[in-house]
């Protein structure tokens, strides 16, 4: 493709369904369940202590 100053530009042209289609497959290795943050109260410290992180979950949409 020619701009208006006479240099070429290369034109892209990306099948949309194909490259959904490449990456569904790989769609159950990316995937992970989502899981709350565990925390309990300490009546001594009156602070929360936190059990278990959260995990953020992934998915290809």
């Amino acid at each position: 493709m020619t701009v208006a100053d006479g240099t070429q530009q290369p034109k892209l042209i990306i099948d949309e369904n194909a490259v959904r289609y490449w990456i569904s497959q790989y769609a159950d290795e990316i995937y992970k369940l989502p899981v709350n943050a565990r925390f309990y109260f300490d009546d001594g410290t009156q602070e929360l202590v936190l059990v278990s992180p959260h995990v953020n979950g992934r998915e290809l949409t």
